[in-house]
């Protein structure tokens, strides 16, 4: 079975448990965001509470503002200014002078860097209020006017408004250009400069944005200052960091990884508690277990999510001991999902390498990723790893059916996008568990759940087929199911089955 993503029912399915951490993610980031740029935290929450979306930062702007006394009075309680002679002097008339703003009420942390390319890019005239020194630091100029500083907040809060565009996307499109690169290479950091702007990661492994102060050429190593951060932690992890190929999984280029979104679906959803599967390469306390077949993969819980990037802090055990390690979910060499639904005695065809064709096969076990399989016609044994040897199991039939299904969206032109599950016999729960969680391995949890719903009506597994299950399926989480299937004639896609609540308010799940 393959799975069709609509992007806007997916948004709009009711989830209990990870849509509510997902707002809250949003949340707290909308607060930590309008917090460094100034504004107070009583006034936020204040606001918060009265907007529908608390995560839209415009809405809360306008909300704060609306409260606020208008500059008229802030001019009357302020005492005359000394104004600055080397910077232009605004009109008090000028209708962005004009903005409920208190200048008293707000302060900003001097620790965010904010792009030179992003100042540019909004209106260059503002850029002269500022001294060339505070343009990184508080953009409030003690020497200017009350009109002026009207103006300086003005002005950043449009380049606020513009920066978090950027970092609320999840899908941008000039992130999907490039792939994903771990690290910089030993020539480009050996050719780093003073000043030059970098992600580095911080002592606990996660990649930030930094910035190279100075550099010691004699003995290969670089100053290097985190950007944006809390100055109690600047204090601890600003310092010199040395250039060897030990420290070269430290380097990346800016933003590229500090800033990236997630573009992995089948990680982009993944919650706090979620498992995973890693390869902790990036780490300094144990080797790799190469004994194992597909050496260094082990299990990992998710512990902590980044708001501004794709970056997941992951636990996991090694002998006896248990350690974080920070993975961005793009990193396909470090992180992959969990996607086994299989079970003992299942029988499947898988392509027997050696022999060069497709041949039957036995379940005999299982664990994370991997089973081990007997093959019916020699008995022969062999180890597979259902994400890596994903095309031994997608025998050619279903890979022509999946092949046509795409090709019959991209025609009619359809805003959908088609991702596949491992194909075992369950694969109906792993479409809806990734449909209702964005988790693949909570598959296992919605069959138990649809099992038990059916020994209510007193009916077990065997008992019923593939439709009753998505009529359960559908009365279960209330969603609406419908599955389309490849007519070759036309060359395009029909409906063969619908199920679930009759109502277009409902979320629908679209299968194939």
């Amino acid at each position: 079975a393959s799975l069709s993503l609509d992007s806007d029912p997916l948004l709009c399915i009711p989830l209990p448990v990870s849509q509510k951490d997902r707002t809250e993610i949003r949340v707290q980031s909308a607060l930590q965001t309008l917090t460094r740029f100034g504004y107070q935290k009583t006034d936020i929450l204040a606001a918060m509470d009265k907007v529908a979306d608390k995560a839209n930062i415009d809405a809360i702007v306008q909300c704060i503002t609306d409260q606020r006394p208008s500059i008229q009075k802030v001019r009357q309680l302020q005492t005359s200014a000394n104004t600055n002679e080397l910077l232009p002097k605004l009109s008090p008339t000028d209708e962005d002078a004009q903005d409920e703003v208190d200048v008293d009420d707000i302060t900003f942390d001097d620790g965010e860097d904010d792009d030179n390319e992003v100042v540019q890019q909004m209106t260059p005239e503002y850029s002269t209020l500022m001294d060339p020194g505070e343009k990184h630091n508080n953009p409030l100029n003690p020497n200017h006017t009350t009109d002026e500083k009207a103006m300086d907040i003005k002005y950043y809060t449009k380049v606020t408004k513009l920066k978090n565009q950027r970092l609320m996307q999840n899908t941008a499109d000039d992130e999907l250009t490039y792939p994903f690169v771990s690290c910089m290479s030993m020539d480009e950091i050996l050719d780093l400069q003073e000043l030059d702007s970098i992600d580095h990661r911080n002592p606990f492994g996660q990649f930030c944005r930094a910035k190279v102060v100075a550099k010691d050429e004699e003995n290969k190593r670089v100053r290097v200052i985190y950007v944006g951060q809390n100055p109690q932690y600047r204090a601890l992890w600003n310092g010199w960091c040395a250039i060897t190929p030990q420290t070269q999984y430290m380097f990346a280029n800016s933003c590229t990884i500090s800033r990236r979104a997630a573009h992995n679906w089948r990680l982009k959803f993944a919650q706090v508690g979620s498992l995973v599967e890693i390869r902790p390469s990036a780490q300094r306390w144990h080797a790799l277990d190469i004994d194992h077949a597909y050496h260094g993969w082990q299990c990992a819980q998710v512990h902590k999510l980044d708001c501004l990037s794709g970056q997941i802090q992951c636990r996991y055990s090694y002998d006896g001991n248990t350690y974080l390690l920070w993975i961005h979910v793009d990193n396909e060499r470090e992180i992959t999902h969990i996607d086994n639904m299989y079970e003992l005695q299942d029988v499947i065809c898988v392509f027997q390498q050696q022999q060069q064709r497709w041949m039957m096969a036995t379940v005999t076990l299982v664990e994370l990723n991997c089973i081990t399989v007997q093959f019916l016609q020699d008995q022969a044994t062999e180890t597979l790893h259902v994400v890596f040897d994903e095309k031994r199991l997608l025998f050619p039939t279903l890979l022509a059916d999946i092949s046509n299904v795409q090709n019959a969206i991209r025609k009619e032109n359809l805003q959908w996008k088609l991702g596949t599950v491992t194909p075992t016999n369950d694969t109906i729960y792993q479409c809806f568990a990734y449909m209702f969680y964005g988790d693949l391995n909570l598959a296992i949890g919605v069959k138990q759940a649809c099992t038990k719903y059916l020994a209510e009506k007193k009916k077990t597994e065997k008992d019923v087929d593939d439709e009753i299950r998505l009529n359960t399926l559908c009365e279960l989480y209330q969603v609406r199911v419908r599955v389309f299937e490849y007519n070759a004639n036309s060359k395009a896609l029909d409906i063969v089955f619908e199920a679930g609540v009759y109502d277009v308010n409902v979320p629908i799940v679209l299968l194939s």
